[in-house]
C-alpha cells in the first residue's frame, strides 16, 4: 500500500507516548485471544495484522457485542474477556475525535458503519504500522468518550516486555455478562 506524504506527515508530527497498563480483548471463548486481525477492520488494511484491544472492560464488551450482531452469521460461542498487559513505545494517540476530524478530517460518527466508512481510518493505521509505530489509541465508536488500543503485532513482539495475557495462556471460563 503507497501513503500519502502528507498523512505520513501529519502522523509524524502528532508525535508518540509510551504505555504500560492492562487493556481488555473481548473474543468469542475458544478463540486464541491474541489472534489478531488480518482481513482488515475499521483501523486496519487488510494484510496489516492488529490486535484490537480496550482500554475498560466495558468497551471491551460493548465492540464484541456490536461486531457479534453485525455479523449474518452470528459466532455461537460465548464472549470471553482477557486481561492483556501492554508495555508500547512509539503509540500515536489519535483518541480525541475534535482532533481527527481537525487535522484528519474524519468524523467519526458519521463515517458509515460499513466496510464503506473504513477507507480513511484504515489508511491511517496503515500509515502508523508503516512507519513502524507500535499501536494506535482511538476512539471507540461504541461508548462515548471511550478508546481502544490497536496493537500492530508485526511492529511488536508477543509475550516479550511488549504484552502479554495477564493469566497466561489457558482460556478462562466464558463470561455469562
Amino acid at each position: 500500500m503507497i501513503f500519502e506524504e502528507s498523512l505520513l506527515s501529519l502522523l509524524e508530527d502528532r508525535g508518540t507516548m509510551s504505555i504500560t497498563r492492562t487493556v481488555f480483548r473481548a473474543a468469542t471463548h475458544g478463540q486464541p485471544p491474541l489472534r489478531p486481525n488480518v482481513r482488515g477492520a475499521r483501523w486496519n488494511p487488510p494484510d496489516v495484522a492488529a490486535l484490537y484491544t480496550s482500554l475498560e472492560e466495558s468497551t471491551a464488551r460493548a465492540e464484541w457485542e456490536y461486531l457479534r450482531a453485525s455479523q449474518p452469521l452470528r459466532p455461537r460461542g460465548e464472549l470471553s474477556v482477557r486481561e492483556v498487559e501492554v508495555k508500547l513505545d512509539a503509540v500515536i494517540d489519535l483518541s480525541d475525535p475534535d482532533m481527527l476530524e481537525g487535522r484528519f478530517g474524519i468524523t467519526m460518527r458519521s463515517l458509515p458503519e460499513s466496510v464503506l466508512g473504513y477507507g480513511p481510518t484504515q489508511a491511517i493505521g496503515g500509515a502508523a504500522a508503516f512507519l513502524g509505530r507500535s499501536a494506535i489509541l482511538v476512539p471507540s465508536l461504541r461508548r462515548l468518550a471511550a478508546a481502544n488500543l490497536v496493537i500492530f503485532t508485526t511492529n511488536v513482539t508477543a509475550g516479550s516486555e511488549s504484552y502479554d495475557l495477564s493469566a497466561g495462556d489457558d482460556e478462562s471460563e466464558p463470561s455469562t455478562d
